[in-house]
């Protein structure tokens, strides 16, 4: 598995935040759709949360 840094994810959320599809997020980062996917959909990164996790991490 591999891991991903907190600004990847960061950036995930910003594109997200811009109204950026799964898709256009993954072809960005050069991340697996399934992994942005994911990261959204089990709570791993989202709009709410992405502050807190990057503190969390620091």
């Amino acid at each position: 598995m591999i891991s991903y840094s907190i600004k990847i994810k960061e950036k995930a959320v910003m594109l997200r935040k811009k109204g950026k599809s799964f898709s256009q997020i993954a072809k960005k980062l050069k991340i697996g759709k399934s992994t942005i996917g994911f990261w959204f959909k089990n709570g791993v990164v989202n709009s709410k949360n992405s502050k807190k996790l990057a503190k969390v991490k620091r």
